[in-house]
């Protein structure tokens, strides 16, 4: 498919997950390194589901393999296609993605082929577009994602919730819970679990 429709190598894969906190110690394991996780904010002016405007905020962790990154995505609120897979199948990869240089060129190519969007958009990283497949291909779901121009993040940020020193804290618990924390990762973790006094 990759080369019939001129999309190049994928460069991420994408599991939908119902808890990002429960479920990084196993994909930590599995693809042998730690995760950044971070909470993004998706709004109803910049991103359709299913044709209608929509808006999210998802928990979001990466992490990489052999030169791919790894995602995992957990819906915290509102809509978004992960939710679907988690209803239907439970846990487990939803998705891969492609790079493109021209996002709306392709997705007329792939729609024209039987391809449907469903998910649309537009973050700080670039605009993307989530397309399901026809039957004849098992409904498989890709992404495509067109890379933001320099000096575009600053214009779109309002779409995008960094992640806090509380959301950090995740992924330190589930790199405790894997097998051990890095010396400094043991230092912030010590630091982040004394009790707060409030005056």
């Amino acid at each position: 498919m990759a080369t019939r429709f001129g999309l190049g190598p994928i460069d991420q894969i994408s599991f939908a997950v119902a808890s990002v906190e429960q479920s990084l110690p196993w994909y930590e394991a599995l693809f042998d390194g730690p995760f950044t996780v971070r909470d993004v904010t998706l709004t109803a002016d910049a991103v359709t589901y299913r044709g209608t405007p929509a808006d999210a905020v998802l928990r979001l962790a990466f992490g990489r393999t052999a030169g791919i990154e790894i995602e995992l995505v957990e819906v915290l609120r509102g809509k978004a296609p992960s939710l679907e897979h988690l209803r239907e199948h439970g846990d487990g990869l939803h998705h891969v993605r492609f790079r493109v240089a021209d996002l709306e060129s392709k997705k007329e190519q792939l729609t024209a082929a039987g391809f449907e969007v469903i998910f649309d958009g537009t973050t700080p990283r670039g605009s993307f577009s989530y397309l399901q497949a026809p039957a004849s291909l098992g409904h498989t779901v890709i992404e495509l994602i067109q890379p933001a121009l320099p000096g575009r993040h600053r214009a779109l940020s309002p779409t995008w919730t960094p992640a806090s020193p509380r959301r950090s804290a995740v992924t330190a618990r589930s790199r405790r819970a894997a097998g051990g924390l890095t010396v400094s990762e043991r230092r912030d973790d010590a630091q982040a679990r004394k009790p707060v006094h409030r005056y």
